[in-house]
């Protein structure tokens, strides 16, 4: 399942949540798909759907919460601080500096898709979402159409 590819390295309670999230979800966009007339033009995409989510859930749930930390982190270093602590877990520049790095190799991805996190994964349910992905086909389509950028 794609959501296992996001999940195998996150803490077990984490993955846990993420997968549970990404399965009722899913369980709404093939029934919503399926039965509702303003999303049958979907069904193809079913495939593409469910990675789309996988990424939406991942980013909501992961990505903007350590990207929220690594940005309060920089600026600690910044002011001259060696190190966070937070309960037992000590975070220091080196491991600010891989998780920098790791929400820019997963903007840098979504970049290259012309997919605007702040578009497309921000919304409140899954009717939404898939309003949301119908522009964006729309928009990748007029975007072949018209050589422009989405």
């Amino acid at each position: 399942m794609v959501i296992d590819e996001f999940t195998t390295h996150l803490p077990g309670k984490l993955s846990e949540l993420v997968t549970r999230e990404f399965q009722y979800r899913h369980g709404e966009v093939n029934y919503m798909i399926q039965n509702y007339d303003q999303f049958k033009e979907l069904y193809g995409d079913r495939e593409t759907i469910k990675t789309l989510l996988s990424l939406s859930i991942f980013y909501k749930r992961v990505i903007s919460n350590i990207d929220s930390a690594e940005k309060f982190s920089g600026r600690i270093f910044n002011a001259d601080g060696e190190a966070i602590t937070i309960g037992r877990y000590v975070l220091d520049k080196k491991q600010s500096f891989r998780i920098s790095r790791f929400v820019l190799t997963f903007r840098r991805l979504l970049t290259d898709y012309s997919i605007s996190p702040e578009v497309l994964f921000n919304y409140q349910d899954t009717w939404e979402f898939l309003k949301k992905i119908k522009q964006y086909k729309q928009d990748i389509s007029n975007q072949g159409t018209n050589g422009e950028s989405v």
